[in-house]
């Protein structure tokens, strides 16, 4: 077979048993292989009738850390220590549902069939149920509410409560937001008729999703934050966990 006029193509790239990078050529005419990284490409080197050939192609791209819209099966992202759920790779574990109380007019509590789920995400990160930050961290603090079929339909006033401690005093505080016409972050005597409306005459879904602070935290300390919904007949009903925030 005579080299004149012999074209260099590739048909695929690999790695080798060791880890090392090579080249899959696609003509039978080049005598030799060789293959180093740079950046996001491989230098294929091929010795062709005595004399070497350098060409360029792009090395593909796999499942690992940086790139987990690679990785394709619960298989392939399980194998670098992530989670599969939602048919996709996450970093964190998934959040469950669980259920809430519910306080009725009457003062009685019991198991809410309402079902909730919550957490923040730091920079723009996937939502956590718990998490350590730094006061200067932007976070996004949101929940969701499977409601109770009974009440869907029904119309009701979502609320936020949180239970915090901060480094200047010693007392655990009490604060609930309020909505409108600004977000106000106002104190709370516990007294569920005092709770103030995040958001007012809400017509309850089958899900009611929950945005309820964006931006930087004010001070360091804990916090333990609830949500959920009241009916108008007094029917509160409440997150059975809480979202737990650390901030340094």
């Amino acid at each position: 077979m005579s080299c004149t006029g012999t074209s260099v193509s590739i048909s695929e790239t690999f790695k080798g048993s060791t880890g090392e990078l090579l080249c899959q050529p696609a003509t039978l005419s080049l005598s030799s292989v060789a293959g180093t990284l740079t950046d996001q490409h491989i230098v294929c080197t091929f010795n062709q009738c005595g004399e070497t050939t350098p060409v360029e192609v792009s090395t593909p791209i796999t499942c690992d850390d940086s790139h987990l819209d690679q990785c394709t099966t619960q298989e392939q992202c399980e194998s670098i220590g992530k989670y599969w759920y939602s048919e996709k790779c996450n970093t964190t574990p998934e959040i469950t549902s669980k259920p809430g109380n519910v306080t009725l007019p009457t003062g009685e509590s019991k198991t809410s069939l309402s079902s909730f789920t919550g957490g923040l995400a730091i920079s723009g990160g996937n939502r956590q149920p718990s998490a350590t930050l730094n006061l200067a961290d932007p976070v996004e603090v949101s929940g969701n509410i499977m409601i109770d079929q009974a009440h869907v339909g029904q119309t009701a006033d979502l609320f936020v409560y949180a239970e915090t401690t901060i480094p200047i005093n010693p007392y655990t505080l009490y604060f609930m937001l309020k909505g409108k016409p600004v977000l106000e972050i106002l104190m709370w005597d516990k007294k569920p008729k005092n709770l103030v409306a995040f958001k007012d005459n809400v017509i309850l879904e089958t899900e009611q999703q929950i945005f309820m602070y964006q931006g930087q935290f004010i001070y360091p300390g804990t916090l333990k934050v609830y949500f959920g919904y009241r009916l108008t007949d007094g029917t509160l009903v409440t997150s059975g966990e809480s979202i737990d925030v650390t901030i340094n």
